[in-house]
């Protein structure tokens, strides 16, 4: 399995606010379970999946709405998720699954040739990209849900 990625030159001197040091090791070590999980599915296997907490308000300097954010390398299958360190108020509240589907689906879209750069010169890239993730992350927890139930 490849390995995981280190903090990204973007966000190793982010400051953070105070964390309860267990709840945010805790948080680490269930979001990398999740990409375990989901890895495999969105043919994603043979990428750094990398997971850490930073300052939403650095999440939002990134671009990112303030609840998490994925930053990709081009030259290599590579992705860091950061997750802010108020994501209990974001718009996926208490449902860190859903978040952590939503940032893969921009590996899957990096995978599929919508890169980044193409994003930057073409602005509706950003809401259509967006979109897809939200619809993917829904839907497969949409279909996890359906499958548990019918057991």
């Amino acid at each position: 399995m490849p390995s995981k990625l280190t903090n990204t030159p973007n966000a190793a001197d982010t400051p953070m606010r105070k964390l309860n040091i267990p709840a945010k090791k805790e948080l680490i070590e269930q979001a990398e379970q999740l990409i375990d999980k989901w890895r495999p599915y969105l043919k994603l296997s043979d990428w750094r999946i990398g997971v850490e907490i930073i300052s939403s308000k650095e999440i939002k300097k990134l671009g990112g709405c303030g609840c998490a954010l994925a930053t990709h390398s081009h030259h290599e299958k590579a992705i860091q998720i950061h997750l802010g360190d108020e994501l209990g108020k974001c718009i996926w509240e208490h449902d860190l699954e859903s978040c952590i589907l939503h940032e893969l689906g921009h590996a899957v879209c990096e995978d599929m040739g919508l890169h980044q750069h193409s994003i930057q010169r073409h602005p509706s890239y950003t809401h259509l990209v967006e979109n897809i993730c939200n619809t993917m992350a829904y839907a497969l927890m949409k279909l996890e849900n359906t499958l548990t139930n019918n057991k």
